[in-house]
């Protein structure tokens, strides 16, 4: 079905949160390791692709006042500090130190320094528990949903945005922000897989072919799926031809039951090493993120071993968002921080560092050929009219999807 991203559905953000003990574990999951964006998405795969999405239920008001004015900001100085709560390895170096370096912000005497989560669960949990430091975050949007449903996000001031004329405008107001006054597009791709055609003599095509070549291909080298509840569980309903989101028990016990019968198949469920093992030539059969699959392509280019594979019939897309939390201390100097992300030369190495797309026509236009044609980046909207978004559309969906994939793991 092909719509434009406006016409994005967003099921009802959830109106409780999930179980305060699950939250704990996925914290302290991850506690002590940073982790890249893509290597351990958690439970934010919900997301927008340029001109390819699909309608997933009711449209979302967020059921959010505005926490904070934007007007209120006009005639404030610019603070001389930014803290930033994000995925780790999803920035290039050179962008902070370009953006302290600007006139205003090195007259302020301008500082960034970053901290990082693992998954969406974990900013979520931490910004409950209080977490008020932050001046941004990068949530995906599902979690953008929740935040403006529980008035967390302060509401942008676009009077010190002036470069958000350079994003596309779909991208402006999706129907997770359909005021378009909580978020900024950061980045956005889909989710795909990976083979060594030394090793794999058929040709897989889709999600579904992939989880049957793994109990073949488990003894000829380490196969891999992607971590996490909101990975595991969704993109195998997908591959069975079901809801990604569905609370069917039905569905469920049917995508557990097709689970555990690939579990021998599969050596390893990680996010966080597939990327540097499968250039050093560990993996032949793995999931991975468009961007991080690239850089394994790039990584084998002397091989040339390695086939990706963006999947016919369905499979995921997600995004991510520049948001500043209601309670930033330098909400003066946030502002200035995304308006720097969404200079074209500043989008432009961004993109050539982590190879995600952002919707900014004025970049795009000045990446090398070499990238911005290659459909492992510029992915053809043929294959994404059929791909979904993975949604957290309640806590009784979230605690099934948790349980199955403890089970599996665990097997």
């Amino acid at each position: 079905m092909n719509q434009n991203p406006d016409d994005l559905r967003i099921l009802a953000p959830r109106e409780m949160k999930p179980k305060l003990d699950y939250l704990h574990r996925e914290v302290q999951r991850a506690a002590g390791r940073q982790i890249n964006r893509r290597q351990a998405l958690g439970l934010g795969g919900m997301a927008i692709f340029a001109a390819a999405a699909a309608a997933c239920g009711t449209t979302s008001t967020g059921g959010s006042t505005k926490t904070s004015s934007g007007s209120s900001l006009t005639g404030k100085p610019l603070e001389n500090h930014v803290e930033i709560y994000n995925w780790s390895e999803y920035d290039d170096p050179s962008t902070f130190t370009k953006f302290t370096q600007l006139p205003a912000e090195k007259k302020a005497g301008m500082t960034v320094h970053q901290t990082f989560y693992s998954s969406n669960d974990e900013l979520l949990a931490k910004l409950h528990a209080g977490g008020t430091s932050y001046d941004i975050i990068v949530p995906s949007q599902n979690a953008v949903a929740e935040l403006i449903a529980e008035n967390s996000l302060m509401a942008l001031d676009k009077t010190l945005l002036p470069n958000l004329k350079y994003l596309d405008p779909s991208f402006l107001k999706p129907s997770y922000d359909p005021t378009g006054d909580y978020h900024v597009i950061k980045d956005f791709g889909i989710t795909m897989f990976f083979y060594n055609n030394k090793i794999i003599t058929e040709k897989p095509a889709t999600m579904l072919d992939f989880y049957h070549l793994l109990p073949k291909y488990v003894s000829k080298g380490r196969t891999n799926l992607l971590d996490g509840a909101e990975e595991v569980v969704p993109l195998a309903l997908m591959a069975l031809g079901l809801d990604p989101n569905t609370g069917s028990q039905a569905d469920l016990n049917k995508v557990k039951s097709f689970l555990l019968s690939l579990r021998p198949g599969v050596t390893t469920i990680d996010s966080s090493a597939y990327i540097n093992d499968a250039i050093a030539g560990k993996i032949i059969l793995s999931q991975g993120w468009n961007g991080d699959v690239r850089r394994i392509v790039q990584g084998r280019a002397k091989q040339g071993d390695i086939t990706p594979v963006i999947p016919h019939a369905a499979s995921e897309i997600w995004a991510d968002n520049w948001c500043i939390p209601a309670t930033a201390p330098h909400p003066v100097a946030a502002h200035a921080w995304i308006n720097w992300l969404l200079t074209p030369s500043t989008a432009v190495t961004e993109m050539n560092y982590h190879n995600y797309k952002i919707p900014m026509p004025t970049a795009l236009a000045q990446l090398p050929a070499a990238l911005r044609d290659d459909p492992l980046f510029n992915v053809p909207k043929s294959y994404t009219d059929n791909y979904h978004y993975i949604l957290n559309v309640s806590p009784q969906v979230v605690e099934a999807r948790t349980q199955i994939y403890s089970e599996f793991k665990a097997a």
